[in-house]
């Protein structure tokens, strides 16, 4: 498969710089690296989103093996944003085992296995950022999450309209954590097509714009987003829905603060995604079916603000160190009513799972990570129209699954959270590119 680059001389630039000051870039041991982590990337998702004992080890010790060979070559060339989020990321493992051997944990073994994880998630990020050293290899990795999600999202229609058996969930078990991880996909995909815009004069007129995004260069691009939207349409998550339409709109407004402009090109791409997709799109494949859960949904009919104020009296006893990562499942019943039948093994939040599981400790080294991982993406904003594209795309995925949270336990999915680590630290990665770019 062909990879389009933009026809830009900042990022052509970029790409000839960073190959020759850098010829471990073109190195068989660095391809071979770069495979791997492709291909983390490409198989998380599909054994039930890596949801599982014997799933999740598969994708954590890619991460931990790439990361090995890596930290002896590149562990000086890392930028103060990137030692900021590998440092949280860090101090987050070893609070973790702190919770292990100090008894604090009410399940070890669930423990054990958080900070496994907190520890390949760290992995994780210090691969994409020191893989991730030109735009090529940037575009490369949103390619291969973006065919990700596309076939997620096939697999999705098929169970729903060939099979008829709904909700469109493709290899998740949940519908939410289908939608959540689409939701991450579409944000990484808008804001490469709008890095893609970096090589076309700003001076265009609206309808030669809206004809590009139909029969341009990122046509294809296009058509495979909207067959995502599809999926995530499909999925008939209230959460899913709803949060990235809303962070599409927030992300917009953020953007125009923070860059103080907003091109036309990028103003006709956000206008398409909410007409087309979300109205004309959404409305032929059932957007009317969530809007439908949304207004049927009450007190009576959901158990989540149960589970929630049982979850809140946890907090109240366990607010400055936890119960233990990954221990909720168990700490959960010596506080839940008789009005709670059904077993309960997350919080349907991730913020007050966190906070009940990690207390003040972890949750500060949880604030540290996302302000790093939002700082840089803030930073791309104000750098050049191609660099600006994969921050806007980052951040849209990152809002999009922060508001998600509220209301599920997407973070709770190894495959969601590699992908929501991709969001913080490939913005990171792209900060070390030389030049303006």
């Amino acid at each position: 498969m062909a990879f389009y680059t933009p026809n830009n001389h900042g990022v052509n630039a970029a790409i000839n710089t960073t190959t020759s000051t850098s010829g471990q870039d073109h190195a068989p041991a660095d391809q071979f690296l770069f495979l791997l982590y492709l291909l983390l990337l490409a198989i998380a998702p599909w054994p039930l989103g890596s949801n599982r004992d014997w799933a999740w080890p598969i994708s954590i010790f890619l991460a931990c093996g790439i990361a090995l060979v890596l930290i002896y070559r590149d562990r000086d060339r890392l930028s103060r944003e990137a030692t900021l989020l590998l440092t949280g990321m860090g101090l987050l493992a070893g609070w973790i085992g702190i919770q292990l051997i100090s008894g604090i944990s009410f399940d070890f073994y669930s423990t054990r296995s958080d900070l496994i994880k907190t520890i390949g998630y760290t992995a994780f990020a210090f691969s994409t950022i020191c893989l991730l050293r030109n735009p090529r290899r940037f575009e490369v990795v949103i390619y291969v999450v973006v065919v990700t999600g596309l076939l997620q999202a096939l697999v999705g229609t098929f169970q729903l309209l060939v099979l008829d058996n709904p909700p469109a969930r493709g290899s998740f078990i949940n519908r939410n954590h289908y939608a959540g991880y689409l939701e991450m996909v579409l944000g990484l995909g808008i804001g490469l097509l709008i890095a893609r815009m970096a090589d076309k004069p700003e001076e265009e007129t609206w309808l030669s714009n809206i004809l590009g995004l139909i029969t341009g260069p990122q046509a294809r691009l296009r058509l495979i987003l909207i067959v995502v939207v599809v999926g995530l349409v499909l999925s008939r998550s209230r959460g899913g829905n709803m949060s990235f339409f809303i962070a599409v709109l927030l992300t917009s407004g953020a953007a125009m603060v923070i860059t103080r402009q907003f091109s036309r090109k990028t103003m006709v791409l956000i206008a398409s995604i909410l007409i087309i997709d979300a109205f004309l799109v959404g409305s032929y494949f059932g957007v009317d079916r969530v809007a439908e859960r949304v207004q049927n949904t009450t007190l009576a009919t959901e158990s989540r603000d149960e589970v929630s104020a049982y979850t809140l009296n946890m907090l109240k006893d366990h607010f400055l160190v936890g119960t233990g990562s990954g221990t909720y499942e168990i700490a959960f019943p010596a506080y839940r009513g008789d009005d709670i039948s059904r077993r309960v093994t997350h919080a349907e939040n991730d913020y007050l799972e966190f906070m009940v599981e990690l207390g003040l400790p972890g949750i500060a080294c949880l604030l540290l990570i996302l302000f790093a991982g939002l700082r840089g993406q803030t930073l791309l904003l104000k750098r050049s129209q191609y660099l600006k594209g994969i921050g806007f795309g980052c951040m849209l995925g990152t809002c999009s699954l922060l508001l998600h949270s509220a209301v599920d336990f997407n973070l709770q999915i190894p495959s969601n959270t590699i992908l929501f680590v991709l969001l913080l630290s490939m913005p990171l990665a792209a900060l070390s590119l030389p030049g303006d770019n």
